[in-house]
């Protein structure tokens, strides 16, 4: 089992955590308050830091563990803490442990919102408005917030109720009546109650996702973009902990009589067989005991594997998998697993063979779902291959 070390305080991190916990797979996840460390799972399978650290503090804790995969599930505007746990796996040795950014997914444009690419630029578009503002940009960003003309009067913030929070809204100026010192998530009723409270004529935001409450944040939205990252989600990342092999087998014509070494090897050692009736009955004796699913459907075959608890699969195709095959549609959707892809016989090179003739200088055209024109293609080539559908045939 592959050593984890998850670095969150974020949804994402939790969700990821909940997600180890229930597959019984064992994760250090690193928080760097009590309250984060609260809100994950209290289970053996998951360790949990709740200290700050450093650059080196972060080193030690992965070479403690002896980490092979790290996540970094931090949040999307601590780039400071991302810049130390790269630099740290750097020293660590990107050779021992893989490492993944997950980020949040896109979020849906809110109408009639102001979007900016930082605090400043939010702060001076407020200097030229009128009326309150209600600030849940959090703690770090207020030095910025002070930046506004009459930010005493016109500011209230939400911030999160540690002694020392608090004490550094004082010192830059904000008075008990002005701080909501609370732990989210916040509700929909919450904020509109808040909102009231203040008679905020703005509320200003980071795009935090839908997983950070956005949709429930309301009134006219000051919104500062976060940063655009590259990574994987959160469920891709599940794929990618969840340890599954997946193989996407071509089975050539003839079922068990022309299947490759590697092929038989792979349905010998898989626990569940996946394809249409027809593939799985054209091995029926090789699969005999196993776990069986029938479908030739992408999202059902994707949908299945997600939902399984087993953890070596193959999916049968028909002929090669790179020749007019299901497996173009169906590979995007097993994104993050542990996915190979084997070759088998394809229909062309079978008949070329039984036929004795070469197949390098044939044209190809599928009728399998498609039309096309049967008299244009034969006179335009010296041989063409048509991939025949069940209700299509040559005489059309």
């Amino acid at each position: 089992m592959k050593k984890i070390v998850i670095f969150g305080g974020t949804t994402e991190g939790r969700e990821l955590a909940e997600w180890c916990d229930k597959n019984r797979i064992k994760a250090y996840v690193s928080v760097t308050t009590e309250y984060g460390a609260h809100l994950l799972p209290d289970s053996e399978n998951v360790v949990i830091s709740d200290k700050k650290m450093t650059e080196k503090e972060i080193l030690e804790f992965v070479e403690n563990v002896g980490a092979d995969i790290i996540v970094d599930a931090t949040h999307p505007y601590a780039k400071e803490v991302t810049k130390n746990i790269k630099n740290a796996i750097n020293l660590y040795g990107t050779d021992k442990a893989d490492y993944y950014r997950v980020v949040r997914e896109n979020d849906e444009c809110v109408d009639g919102a102001e979007y900016f690419d930082n605090i400043d630029e939010a702060v001076r578009f407020l200097d030229k408005t009128d009326g309150n503002i209600f600030v849940t940009t959090g703690s770090k960003e207020l030095k910025k917030i002070c930046g506004l003309s009459d930010y005493k009067k016109r500011c209230a913030v939400r911030v999160l109720d540690s002694e020392e929070v608090i004490r550094q809204c004082h010192e830059l100026g904000f008075d008990d009546e002005r701080i909501i010192a609370d732990r989210g998530p916040f509700s929909v009723d919450d904020n509109i109650e808040q909102l009231k409270k203040y008679k905020a004529s703005y509320m200003i935001t980071k795009e935090s996702g839908m997983t950070g409450g956005f949709k429930a944040k309301g009134v006219k939205m000051i919104i500062v973009r976060r940063p655009v990252e590259s990574g994987v989600t959160v469920k891709e990342m599940e794929n990618i902990l969840s340890e599954k092999k997946i193989i996407i087998a071509g089975i050539g014509m003839d079922g068990q009589k022309s299947l490759t070494n590697d092929v038989e090897n792979a349905i010998n050692e898989a626990e569940v067989i996946i394809g249409a009736g027809r593939m799985t009955r054209s091995v029926s004796e090789k699969i005999s005991g196993k776990d069986v699913f029938v479908s030739y459907k992408s999202n059902d075959i994707a949908d299945f594997i997600n939902k399984s608890e087993k953890k070596r699969f193959v999916i049968l195709m028909s002929g090669d998998t790179g020749f007019f095959s299901g497996t173009k549609s169906l590979l995007p959707l097993l994104k993050g697993y542990d996915t190979e892809v084997m070759s088998g016989i394809a229909s062309p090179v079978y008949f070329a063979a039984k036929t004795g003739m070469t197949w390098q200088d044939m044209h190809f055209v599928s009728l399998h779902g498609n039309d096309a024109n049967i008299i244009r293609n034969v006179c335009s080539n010296e041989k063409t291959f048509f991939i025949l559908g069940k209700c299509r045939g040559v005489y059309r």
